[in-house]
């Protein structure tokens, strides 16, 4: 396991080879990425988006992080990216499909206690 600074500087070039080679249209798969975490959100197939992830990051001498790899059809489950959930829904006027972005349970449940802890009744002076 590396450091998130140092995954950052090598997923740097998993970027750059995603771009230079075009490789959100030859593969109908777009990379998004933010520090050390990434999704690839796929239209068509899986596989070899996957597959290409895996090599670039053999060849920097990295590996997925198996447990944390999922492959979910955003039309028919939601998964969680940066304290987020996001789910393809369609529109209830026109029917087009768009992503559905929301905050993820576990963030709404530490803002929740945030809250309650800086607005708690200890915190509310007594006028006797």
């Amino acid at each position: 396991m590396i450091s998130p600074l140092l995954a950052n500087c090598y997923l740097h070039i998993l970027d750059r080879i995603w771009q230079r080679r075009h490789l959100k249209g030859k593969l109908s798969a777009h990379l998004v990425r933010y520090a050390d975490d990434f999704v690839v959100l796929c239209r068509k197939e899986v596989e070899e988006p996957l597959k290409v992830v895996r090599h670039v990051l053999a060849r920097l001498d990295l590996s997925l992080n198996e447990a944390k790899t999922h492959i979910v059809d955003a039309t028919q489950a939601s998964f969680n990216f940066l304290g987020f959930t996001i789910q393809m829904s369609r529109g209830a006027k026109t029917g087009k499909p768009y992503p559905s972005v929301r905050p993820a349970d576990k963030s709404l449940k530490k803002i929740k206690a945030r809250l309650t802890e800086l607005t708690g009744r200890n915190l509310t002076p007594s006028f006797e």
